[in-house]
């Protein structure tokens, strides 16, 4: 019977043939051009046969691999695997035996393979040979060691990665794969989620839930990106931004989908503080200008269709700067936080107090039945800047100018309305500050008037135009003139003289105020010179001194640089303060006060009366006279309380060893009850206008004393 051998399927051979017999031409041919490795080996485990395949695959001769044994080249594995797989074949256990393993080529190299070995034996069954079958398996091993090194790499970036990554079946029944992300963002259970796949739903927001439901539903044919709120176990609320793509195989069908989502909470709420700020302003929590106009232009729609009335009221605080450049900037801002909450509290729910610029305040006031309802409001608001405002340790006063435009009576347009109320505020700055006005068709050739005149200020100092007045002060026991005061004019070209009441705001508003002062300083100074080099006796020259300049810091250094620069005498000198000023912050102004006394000028407080001081403050500040307002002058001959106030005022000064001097004084009759009452100086019209230079020189070597008004017949009160 022929022989036959099957490789890989451990077929026994029948009758007892040898290896040269055994391996007739034919099977010769096969076994030496095989496509893989062929190898006999011994019971004793030496090569009895190799072919070419084999041997080249660990890189020997034929006959130098014969020489080796499967020991020789079957590394460590052969040793402790082999002893197995050969017992199992002796002992018909197996009728093949198959292993991957590394063999070790001429070189040192290693190189997998996979070897199936099975059994020759003779007729009787009596073992004889071992046949095996190496293939080169190091691309496949290769293949699988990559595939194993990326499993491995992505499951270590997915469970190190804050982001949430998961896994489902193409149906979305079956979670195969959820980041330790999920339970370190939403504090829920992995092994719960990963069992139950649905009760990951359970942490989405309510308000949230049926939105991503149905965009999980919808997958994977539509496209799946949203973003959505989770609710934390210990209630805080998060957002998430999960976004998912569908995993196809082959041929390209969907059998996997596969998500990430982020926690984007952070990003959420800085969008929404940007479009918090694109609508409110940072310091006071006011709607700003885009959100003012967006609610101006609905209250204009709803009182349209209504037919109901509607008032735009602007305010700008008086003096604020003052308080910021005396206070400092964290003051300022404290201030306006307060300044918005009293202004919140005085409209009503449906108005809107917002925040334009700076100072600037605008309320949109709806539903209103006429202009007596945006009075009322007008006046609330009014009486609620009468109470001092307390920041940082200090008691500040601060009022405010509105100016007020009516819907539709004044413009059906946001913009028209707005500029007519900016322009009535204007109007209420004119008129003495802390009122209301409202705004007349007027009033638009007024602003533009306004404006050309600001134009024209900010040149008159260098183009010369700035004059100084004095109008002289009496003392009212020698009739003596005791001084003049320092009165700033404007000589306007191809306009005249520009009324002080309608230039020196400006001035201050736009802060020319500060070098003009000090121009004037510098010219009462030049005027003593004068006077002393063509031998009149100069007389003392009081000047005011403005908000704006007082706030300055370096304010009695410039008064000290002025006076160095002329060689002046400061006894020549008095500057004259208003008692509002004084009151914004009284610490500074003591220290302001202490530091001019030193220098050796004359103090005094101008307008008195008229602010917020009181005794205990007043005592403290280092001044020299009082001056009484002109407002209680007018008519302390028929006013009784004006009469009162002014008794009060001269008793109080001259206990507290100050001067006290009448400004305003036009009649005999006014004269008389002043020096009745103890008065010591006088100034008004009755004595003599402000005059130029020039002439005050003329008037004061004509009359160097004034009589004394005549006390017969004047009853001391």
């Amino acid at each position: 019977m022929a022989p036959c051998v099957q490789q890989g399927e451990g077929t026994v051979m029948s009758g007892a043939v040898s290896v040269a017999d055994m391996v007739h031409d034919d099977f010769r041919s096969g076994f030496e051009h095989a496509g893989v490795g062929m190898a006999f080996t011994g019971l004793d485990d030496q090569y009895l046969r190799v072919n070419h395949k084999f041997a080249d695959m660990l890189g020997y001769t034929v006959d130098e691999l014969r020489r080796l044994g499967p020991a020789d080249v079957g590394g460590k594995e052969h040793a402790t695997g082999w002893p197995q797989r050969k017992r199992a074949l002796l002992t018909g256990a197996s009728r093949e035996v198959t292993s991957e393993k590394q063999y070790v080529r001429s070189d040192g190299t290693t190189l997998w393979v996979s070897v199936v070995t099975s059994l020759i034996a003779d007729d009787s069954g009596k073992p004889q040979h071992f046949i095996s079958v190496i293939q080169d398996i190091s691309a496949r091993r290769a293949a699988e060691s990559a595939l194993r090194e990326s499993e491995e790499k992505f499951r270590q970036l997915a469970d190190n990665i804050p982001e949430i990554f998961w896994i489902t079946d193409a149906r979305q029944r079956k979670l195969h794969y959820l980041s330790p992300g999920f339970e370190t963002l939403t504090g829920k259970c992995l092994a719960d989620v990963l069992r139950r796949p649905r009760s990951w739903l359970q942490v989405v927001h309510p308000e949230d839930r049926e939105r991503v439901r149905l965009a999980r539903k919808g997958l994977p044919q539509n496209e799946y990106n949203i973003e959505y709120r989770i609710v934390l176990a210990d209630g805080a609320v998060r957002w998430v931004h999960d976004q998912a793509f569908p995993v196809r195989d082959a041929n390209g069908d969907v059998y996997r989908i596969a998500g990430i989502g982020a926690d984007v909470t952070h990003r959420k709420e800085a969008e929404e503080k940007l479009v918090y700020l694109a609508h409110y302003d940072g310091l006071t929590g006011l709607p700003n200008r885009v959100l003012f106009f967006d609610r101006l232009q609905q209250t204009l729609a709803q009182a349209g269709r209504r037919s109901t009335v509607a008032a735009v009221m602007f305010l700008d605080l008086d003096r604020f700067k003052v308080v910021n450049d005396t206070l400092g900037h964290a003051v300022g801002d404290d201030l306006l936080r307060q300044v918005a909450q009293r202004l919140s509290a005085c409209t009503r729910m449906g108005d809107t107090v917002a925040r334009f610029s700076g100072d600037e305040f605008v309320l949109i006031v709806n539903d209103l039945h006429g202009s007596e309802d945006a009075r009322h409001i007008a006046q609330k608001v009014l009486l609620a800047f009468a109470d001092p405002f307390r920041v940082g340790g200090h008691e500040i006063f601060v009022s405010t100018s509105i100016g007020i435009s009516m819907f539709p009576s004044d413009s059906d347009d946001e913009q028209a309305l707005l500029k007519n109320a900016d322009t009535a505020m204007y109007r209420a700055k004119e008129s003495g500050r802390n009122n209301f006005q409202f705004y007349t068709r007027e009033m638009n050739a007024r602003a533009m008037y306004r404006l050309n005149l600001e134009n024209s200020l900010r040149h008159a100092l260098d183009r010369g135009e700035f004059h100084l007045h004095y109008q002289p002060k009496a003392c009212l026991h020698t009739g003596q003139v005791t001084g003049v005061e320092a009165l700033l004019r404007w000589e306007r070209p191809d306009h005249g003289l520009v009324p002080p009441a309608e230039f020196v705001p400006l001035l201050e508003d736009t802060g020319l105020i500060v070098p003009v002062g000090e121009w004037v300083l510098g010219e009462a100074c030049r005027q003593i010179a004068e006077w002393r080099r063509s031998g009149h006796d100069p007389v003392a020259i009081a000047i005011n001194i403005s908000a704006r300049q007082f706030a300055s810091r370096n304010l009695g250094e410039l008064i000290k640089r002025v006076l160095d620069e002329h060689s002046a005498d400061p006894r020549d000198i008095e500057f004259e303060l208003t008692e509002s000023l004084l009151m914004v912050n009284t610490e500074e102004a003591v220290r302001t006060l202490t530091y001019l006394k030193s220098l050796g000028l004359r103090l005094s407080i101008d307008d008195f009366g008229t602010g917020y001081s009181s005794l205990s403050y007043l005592k403290r500040f280092p001044i020299d006279a009082l001056k009484i307002d002109r407002s209680f002058i007018d008519e302390i001959i028929t006013n009784v309380d004006d009469a009162t106030i002014t008794r009060a005022v001269i008793g109080m000064a001259h206990n507290l060893g100050l001067k006290v001097v009448a400004e305003g004084v036009e009649t005999e009759a006014q004269l008389s009850f002043l020096s009745a009452n103890g008065c010591d100086e006088a100034q008004g019209y009755y004595f003599a206008r402000p005059q130029p230079a020039a002439e005050l020189t003329k008037w004061l070597g004509q009359v160097h004393r004034r009589p004394s008004p005549s006390r017969q017949g004047v009853k001391r009160a």
